[in-house]
């Protein structure tokens, strides 16, 4: 009777010790993966490399998880989730209701806003938008006045100047009108070629003021036309995804940047690709290709894409984590690795690596 005690005993204290342990996993977990730059990529000697991959096999370096990774299609990955047939999903993770619904996920790792890629115009960005907002600005009221005052003053010196001899406003009228619209032009430009001078008190009196006035017209104008450029680039900034209502969009058919800008009203054509998108973007077929903030990132930093610029909505807010099937035994401790991977140096490593400096993750 003692001796069955005493196993009874040692059973319970390894049945405890077992307890305190953390779980492992007994079995390989089954990866799916599919090729989404820069989260998931398939480099020239067919092993998976990618933003993704490597938050992947640091998790796992710390927690022991053995794993194999499995191509699948894109298309039917959720649902190769939901039903069991892969245990975690490598993509472009972004959390959606739709999706919460259906599997579950990690914490999140990044949250990230949505970016917009726009065709880079080097001579003038918003040359449409300043012509059209020139008459609204007073340009052309400045100009014209400027016009008066130079036609103005030139007749005043003509007249001060044609009596005296050797006067370089003297001589047949239309020359000598000539000659002082020219005198008019070089003072209130500041030039002052001193080609043709002034030689009467009056005329000196006269060019002395124009020179005040003239560069008071020119600093307007130059202000008026300053404000303007300005205007049009303000009319054209991007700043918040409710400016995008201006362009003609594209996103990646099914992305949630597509789900984001179809709730806020804004039309937007879909493509089944990154680079069928861009492309469509560097043929002006559309304006702007909307997109997460890596992505973008990653894409604009690429040879192929030099002549593209990027607008960031600050409004906006995309958050990526890590999809496992429903009810995976593996998940708290994923979430451990997870969480210990995003606390060290190695994480921002990764993050310089995709798309050349670090991200910040606001939770």
């Amino acid at each position: 009777m003692r001796a069955w005690l005493i196993v009874f005993i040692c059973a319970l204290g390894m049945g405890a010790a077992m307890a305190a342990e953390p779980e492992l996993p007994a079995n390989k977990l089954r990866v799916g993966v599919y090729e989404h730059p820069p989260f998931v990529i398939l480099d020239g000697d067919g092993n998976w490399d990618g933003l993704a991959v490597d938050l992947w096999r640091l998790i796992t370096t710390r927690t022991n998880i053995d794993y194999e990774f499995i191509d699948v299609d894109p298309a039917r990955a959720i649902d190769d989730l939901q039903l069991g047939r892969i245990d975690v999903l490598l993509g472009q993770m972004s959390v959606s209701a739709a999706q919460d619904r259906r599997v579950d996920f990690s914490h999140a790792f990044l949250v990230e806003p949505l970016a917009a890629a726009f065709d880079r115009q080097t001579l003038f960005p918003h040359w449409t938008e300043f012509i059209q907002g020139l008459p609204s600005h007073g340009v052309f009221s400045v100009l014209a006045v400027g016009l008066l005052g130079l036609l103005a003053f030139a007749i005043l010196f003509w007249l001060a100047e044609r009596g005296r001899a050797n006067s370089h406003f003297a001589g047949h009228p239309i020359q000598a009108l000539g000659s002082a619209l020219w005198f008019s032009a070089v003072t209130m430009t500041t030039v002052g070629y001193g080609d043709k001078t002034p030689l009467t008190p009056l005329g000196r009196a006269l060019a002395l003021l124009w020179m005040f006035v003239g560069i008071l017209l020119i600093s307007g104008f130059t202000a008026t036309v300053a404000s303007t450029v300005a205007a049009s680039r303000t009319a054209t900034a991007v700043l918040q995804l409710s400016d995008l209502s201006r362009f003609e969009n594209g996103v990646v058919e099914d992305s949630l940047a597509g789900v984001q800008l179809r709730n806020a009203g804004i039309a937007a054509n879909r493509f089944t690709s990154v680079d069928s998108a861009l492309d469509a973007v560097k043929e002006k077929k559309i304006h702007a290709f909307v997109a997460d903030m890596v992505t973008i990132r990653y894409e604009l930093n690429q040879p192929k894409w030099s002549n593209l610029r990027a607008a960031i909505m600050h409004d906006t807010s995309t958050r990526m984590a890590i999809p496992v099937r429903p009810g995976l035994p593996e998940l708290p401790l994923i979430n451990v690795g997870l969480l210990e991977t995003l606390e060290g140096v190695a994480w921002q490593g990764v993050l310089r690596r995709w798309t050349g400096s670090s991200l910040s993750l606001t939770m």
